[in-house]
């Protein structure tokens, strides 16, 4: 591969590692701590070295840069995961939680009759 070739294929792939990044740190927020120690010792330093290197156009920069991506990826699989089951579990409880609603049976009040003219209640 060519050093312009190179180059670019090194600036896409670090634009796709900037985003997973910024994605794993928003999910870290409600990750377990064992993901948060993952990728507070695995991970994040792996990033900032990477930064360091990727100044380098040289193919072992595309090499690690396609190794840290992968990583990265592998990180993300249950934080995504999780949020999926999550919304299943939330979507589940407001289907119940409706149905419910639906089939609960309402007492009338004593002024059911009345509709939106009933007589004001209380001492006269």
């Amino acid at each position: 591969m060519d050093t312009h070739k190179l180059k670019e294929e090194i600036e896409k792939r670090v634009e796709h590692l900037w985003t997973l990044r910024d994605e794993a740190r928003v999910k870290l927020h409600l990750a377990s701590l064992d993901a948060k120690k993952e990728w507070d010792e695995k991970l994040e330093p792996r990033l900032f070295e990477m930064e360091q290197t990727v100044k380098e156009i040289t193919q072992a920069t595309h090499d690690k840069l396609t190794e840290l991506i992968g990583k990265l990826e592998e990180f993300l699989v249950p934080l995504r995961e999780r949020k999926t089951e999550e919304h299943a579990a939330e979507t589940e409880h407001a289907a119940e939680t409706e149905h419910a609603a639906e089939t609960e049976h309402v007492v009338p009040s004593e002024h059911a009759s009345y509709g939106e003219h009933a007589p004001p209640s209380g001492p006269r």
